[in-house]
């Protein structure tokens, strides 16, 4: 990992990953992609002394130090860190500072959404879906709200969407729905549904969210618009314009790639 500040010879063993760190950009890491494995009793002492004398930041050690003192809680710690590394940009810093508010008195299940979250919001789908199908599997260990796991419902069926996965997203909008009867879930079906092109699956979905004709026709009109203002966008023109030039094709292509495998980390 490319380093900011100093890389210390000797490393700081983080247990929940069984492995040293040896920046203070490796700790933000860990603070920032292991939201859910971050509790209280990381901000220690130990923790404090390792970034005053092996780092050589004694200002970010002391300032720790009297957060600790003020009975800060986590998400102190973790803004106060993440706003001293040169690692997140100012959006990623405003994203997890709203997703650590209230972590102090969050379950396992709470913290692994907030980790789902931010992992979802840096791109990385797949492992966010991971963690989401793993708190649904711990529904019976951990009961929360039913509106809890309607959301975690939902963002798997937001990234099956994204990935044209559409009946799948549908059997997570459906969840969702079945949780908590939402009407933006209730939307998110019949539109899979229309994009399906699965007239059974379309019949089902209007008579199990009284979906009315006009309503129907509305969202039919508004998927054709969106369909049209994208085929015919500028970006899409100079796409069809030059697919047939081999180097265009090639650099797509990696373009495509490269995202692909970001999405799968």
């Amino acid at each position: 990992m490319l380093t900011a500040t100093k890389q210390a010879t000797t490393g700081y063993w983080i247990e929940a990953l069984k492995k040293n760190v040896y920046s203070l950009e490796e700790i933000n890491y860990f603070l920032y992609h292991h939201m859910d494995l971050v509790y209280r009793d990381f901000f220690s002492d130990a923790l404090f002394d390792y970034i005053e004398q092996d780092l050589e930041q004694p200002a970010i050690a002391q300032d720790l130090r009297e957060i600790s003192l003020r009975d800060g809680g986590i998400g102190d710690f973790v803004r106060y860190l993440l706003s001293e590394s040169y690692y997140y940009n100012s959006r990623e810093l405003a994203q997890i500072s709203a997703l650590v508010a209230g972590i102090d008195t969050m379950g396992q299940s709470e913290r692994m959404k907030v980790q789902g979250d931010s992992l979802y919001q840096s791109g990385f789908l797949n492992s966010a879906l991971r963690c989401y199908l793993e708190i649904l599997q711990r529904r019976e260990i951990e009961p929360v709200s039913d509106s809890f796991y309607a959301r975690v419902a939902y963002s798997i069926g937001t990234i099956y969407a994204r990935q044209f996965m559409c009946r799948s997203a549908n059997t997570y909008f459906s969840l969702a729905y079945e949780l908590s009867p939402d009407p933006a879930y209730a939307r998110a079906c019949l539109y899979m549904s229309l994009l399906t092109g699965d007239d059974e699956e379309l019949l089902s979905s209007i008579v199990k969210y009284k979906i009315s004709d006009d309503y129907l026709d509305a969202v039919r009109q508004r998927i054709k618009a969106t369909r049209n203002e994208t085929e015919s966008s500028e970006e899409a023109q100079i796409f069809f314009q030059n697919l047939e030039d081999e180097a265009f094709a090639r650099d797509m292509l990696e373009q495509w790639k490269n995202e692909y495998y970001t999405i799968l980390k």
